[in-house]
């Protein structure tokens, strides 16, 4: 018999009773300050992520607590630090085959991911000169198997495009801003760029395993999704007979230095105009969808997100009125904006 996915993590608010299924997708043990344990759990869906708690005092066995996989809670939320979390006072495994997988794995629509993968699909027919990146383009969507895995890959764990079909919509995200790019800096050599940016993350198709949790594979925490990338596309350079060795080199140069910085995964720092413009549309993407997400997560009517470590800062949330009718020009006004108009074009 299926279980039904009562509650999400989306619909969660402070200071409620709950008794839902979510999958675990971490598990640790840690100290209180008094010298007792608790185990922290990090709970998902297909909706996002939240924190539990299990005390001492619930009275349930921490061994038996799941490290991985299904299990229903019942429970309680709370604020603590502006951030929600669940205190838990039961829990029990679930049986998978009584579940939705689609109910706990986020991911994109899959008519969305298929208007992406299209709309990425056009924009190298049309962008591509160069007759060997088309040729590798070619050999890319010859590989059924790679083509099918890159429009299911998620692009992180945590914090971006941490969802299936997330490295898609990343990489699409990342061509819209390399088009910009292009235009204006028309110097930028398109068919290299927009070719590095198809391959840049194509690593994390083996980075990641994405069954009821998106988590690390062994030769992804072995290797890093920038090893494994420049694997990948070597063996697609090989496919290309004649490739151009130097054309392939600045190609792999731009997934080994996509990250910007050693300190922040980079094997090589950018040293073609190239890798410099596809580490900050990278970034910048990367960033984009962070935030959105975090917004998101916030409770509606708070300022402020929670801090954030890796940014060392809270962000600010505008209110619904910087969008709203007292942004529109009266009709007093657009007289004035006009004349103003007319002043800048002068100038």
């Amino acid at each position: 018999m299926e279980n039904k996915k009562e509650v999400f993590v989306k619909d969660l608010k402070p200071d409620e009773k709950i008794t839902s299924i979510f999958v675990i997708s971490e598990r640790e043990i840690k100290p209180t300050k008094t010298g007792k344990q608790f185990i922290s759990l990090l709970l998902i869906d297909k909706t996002g992520s939240v924190n539990a708690k299990i005390w001492e005092s619930s009275g349930i066995e921490f061994s038996k607590v799941p490290d991985k996989g299904p299990v229903k809670i019942t429970g309680r939320t709370e604020s603590f630090n502006d951030v929600l979390q669940v205190i838990v006072e039961k829990i029990e495994p679930v049986a998978v085959q009584h579940l939705r997988v689609e109910d706990f794995l986020p991911s994109l629509e899959r008519s969305t991911a298929k208007k992406l993968f299209l709309a990425l699909k056009e924009r190298f027919f049309v962008n591509l000169k160069c007759r060997w990146c088309q040729k590798l383009w070619m050999e890319f969507l010859k590989n059924r198997e790679l083509v099918r895995s890159f429009c299911r890959a998620p692009a992180a764990i945590k914090y971006h495009h941490a969802y299936l079909g997330g490295l898609l919509e990343h990489t699409y995200s990342v061509l819209n801003l390399i088009e910009f790019l292009c235009t204006q800096y028309p110097d930028l050599d398109r068919d290299v760029i927009y070719t590095g940016a198809l391959l840049h993350d194509i690593g994390k198709i083996k980075e990641y395993t994405y069954d009821w949790t998106i988590d690390f594979s062994d030769e992804g925490r072995l290797m890093g999704h920038t090893v494994l990338g420049v694997q990948m596309a070597q063996e697609l350079i090989k496919s290309v007979n004649g490739f151009p060795a130097e054309k392939a080199m600045v190609i792999l140069h731009l997934i080994l230095s996509h990250h910007g910085q050693f300190e922040y995964g980079a094997a090589r720092l950018p040293m073609t105009k190239e890798a410099v413009a596809l580490h900050f549309a990278d970034n910048l993407d990367a960033k984009m969808n962070e935030l959105a997400r975090l917004y998101n997560e916030t409770f509606e009517g708070e300022k402020w997100t929670s801090y954030q470590s890796h940014y060392k800062a809270k962000f600010f949330i505008p209110t619904s009125d910087f969008n709203g009718l007292d942004n529109i020009l009266s009709e007093n006004e657009q007289p004035k904006q006009l004349a103003f108009d007319a002043i800048i074009k002068k100038s």
